[in-house]
């Protein structure tokens, strides 16, 4: 036999070697040569790693301050109007013969205020009265 033969022969037995460890190898785990598979299992749990960090933060602070501004752009609103209806008070002889229209928005929006400030009244009346600076002894302790 020649050296070629021999050397194919060689390499046909390592072929066959490695086509027989790759079948018993697949026989015990199919996904043995999925690197891809791993590859993005590998990634999927890292991106949903960082997206469940991502969405379960929520800010402390930020839905006080907005209820704080949304409470003075109330006030605001309120010390708006009052000045509003001064100045036409001023005004009102001038169109004493006129008639006045209203919208139902406005009448709702001074409903509201109106609703606002009331309860405002009543929770700073539960502050006062809760006061503990103003108590003489401790039994609301």
């Amino acid at each position: 036999m020649t050296i070629m033969v021999i050397l194919i022969k060689r390499l046909f037995a390592k072929q066959q070697r490695r086509r027989i460890s790759r079948m018993k190898a697949l026989e015990e785990d199919p996904t043995v040569f999925d690197y891809d598979g791993a590859y993005d299992k590998m990634k999927d749990a890292v991106i949903r790693a960082v997206l469940d960090d991502c969405r379960e933060r929520k800010s402390k602070y930020i839905g006080p301050l907005k209820q704080k501004a949304k409470e003075r752009e109330r006030e605001h609103d309120i010390i708006y109007e009052r000045k509003i209806l001064k100045e036409r008070s001023k005004d009102d002889h001038l169109f004493a013969d006129k008639d006045k229209f209203v919208t139902g928005a406005y009448k709702r929006k001074l409903a509201e205020q109106a609703k606002w400030q009331e309860e405002e009244r009543l929770r700073e009346l539960c502050e006062e009265k809760d006061d503990v600076t103003k108590k003489s002894d401790m039994t609301d302790f």
